[in-house]
């Protein structure tokens, strides 16, 4: 069985172009294919499909979304490094595949910086704090304190990005906790209910889908503002855990080896698409935060990330 799903949806034909943006008359010319390195369902794939209906109706093109269900996003960024690089074979994925995984010693059958081509940025998504709702813990003040006091707090963890951000936070506290792995973070927050483990940290998107079969509190994120679905939550920078910011984010690139030009027109038409006021009305009620930017940005905070990854795992003493 092919490792893709092919979701194609065909645009009838368009009269005249008074509804497509004029100031991309170059861009795009063909159908553009963006692969999804995510599972269905998740940010990526709902991102891209919402993208699918927009650039067909601003940019009067067709887009086709193409949705590899694996974990870890490899083969995705393996398709996309060997396409085209016109402009219109483009991967759309996380952070892990592409910043994360390299950061934290993974190897990767690629290079995140040199085999893609940077083009937009679009959302982040944070982490949270949680503890279970019944805790007598209600504050990271309160969560420090109980480390010291007892010295035998334990968390749980659904992936080494969790760990790490986990473990950096701990150690700028200057308390220490157990680890504990899980499969997923179903399994993590179940642990959570039964009082199997104190604490936690683990991406809201997921911890937004779960939470209504998993009661918990959130007793802080970690980006640089607040999360706008538990905006009573403080960041852990307001707390004073300095420029703490643990985000996993969505962007899209493109093979290496575009032309400025090709990276340029692409860049400015997919974000021109993506910050039109439908789509921010409609971004703005999914779990994701929006920061848009263009592939000169996007370049530079790609670099950052795998730099503050890096820097976070050598910290928390978890580099490999």
């Amino acid at each position: 069985m092919s490792l893709f799903t092919k979701f194609m949806v065909t645009v009838a034909a368009v009269a005249g172009t008074a509804f497509i943006n004029p100031a991309f008359a170059k861009y795009p010319e063909n159908t553009i294919s963006v692969t999804v390195s995510t599972e269905l369902t998740t940010g990526a794939d709902v991102t891209a499909r919402f993208l699918q209906r927009r650039v067909q109706e601003s940019l009067g093109m067709m887009l086709t979304v193409d949705a590899i269900i694996e974990e870890g996003g490899i083969k995705a960024v393996e398709h996309v490094k060997a396409g085209k690089p016109d402009g219109y074979t483009l991967l759309l994925t996380n952070s892990f595949p592409v910043a994360r995984d390299v950061a934290l010693g993974k190897k990767l059958p690629y290079d995140p910086v040199q085999d893609l081509t940077p083009l937009v940025k679009l959302s982040y998504n944070p982490m949270a704090v949680v503890v279970a709702k019944g805790s007598e813990i209600e504050t990271v003040d309160q969560l420090v304190e109980a480390a010291k006091q007892s010295g035998s707090l334990s968390y749980g963890s659904a992936n080494a990005s969790a760990q790490v951000a986990t473990e950096l936070f701990l150690k700028l506290a200057d308390v220490k906790a157990k680890p504990t792995s899980y499969d997923d973070v179903a399994s993590a927050l179940k642990a959570l209910e039964e009082k199997k483990i104190d604490f936690m940290f683990a991406d809201t998107d997921s911890l937004m889908t779960l939470a209504v079969n998993h009661p918990l509190r959130v007793i802080a994120t970690t980006a640089d503002k607040r999360y706008k679905h538990a905006p009573n939550a403080p960041t852990l920078q307001e707390l004073g855990y300095k420029d703490y910011y643990m985000v996993d984010w969505l962007a899209i690139f493109g093979p290496a080896g575009m032309s400025e030009e090709a990276q340029k027109e692409a860049s400015e038409a997919l974000l021109t698409v993506y910050t039109e006021k439908r789509s921010l009305n409609f971004l703005e009620r999914t779990n994701w935060e929006i920061f848009p930017g263009n592939y000169k940005e996007l370049a530079d905070f790609q670099k950052a990330e795998i730099q503050r990854w890096s820097e976070a795992a050598q910290q928390a003493n978890l580099s490999q």
